[in-house]
């Protein structure tokens, strides 16, 4: 996600990419592994563009809007599982060392 930008780079807003003016972000797809920066899926008021900062903005079909779009809601998907699992793992060991002090308190 672009945070240092005078922009608001979420899903919904309007941006400007060089000379293209008021394109609507329809979906961030984040790019875990390759390194670079996450993809932008932009609308105009006729076209679809995918925009990843440093690497261009380039025109895509719908096809690939509707690709790009599920990829995002399944990377964010397994992002909120990762999450979830996480937090569960924390709260099992809280509370096992909670456990473990309680008992040793108690002999």
């Amino acid at each position: 996600m672009i945070k240092n930008s005078k922009q608001n780079w979420t899903v919904g807003s309007k941006v400007n990419v060089g000379f293209m003016r008021g394109l609507l972000i329809l979906a961030v797809v984040p790019t875990p592994g390759d390194l670079k920066p996450d993809a932008y899926v932009l609308a105009s008021a006729t076209k679809y563009y995918k925009f990843t900062p440093h690497f261009g903005l380039e025109e895509i079909t719908k096809a690939t809007v509707i690709e790009m779009t599920e990829e995002a809601k399944a990377i964010a998907r397994a992002q909120a599982e990762a999450a979830t699992d996480a937090a569960a793992r924390r709260s099992s060991e809280s509370e096992f060392q909670a456990r473990l002090i309680s008992e040793s308190l108690a002999a």
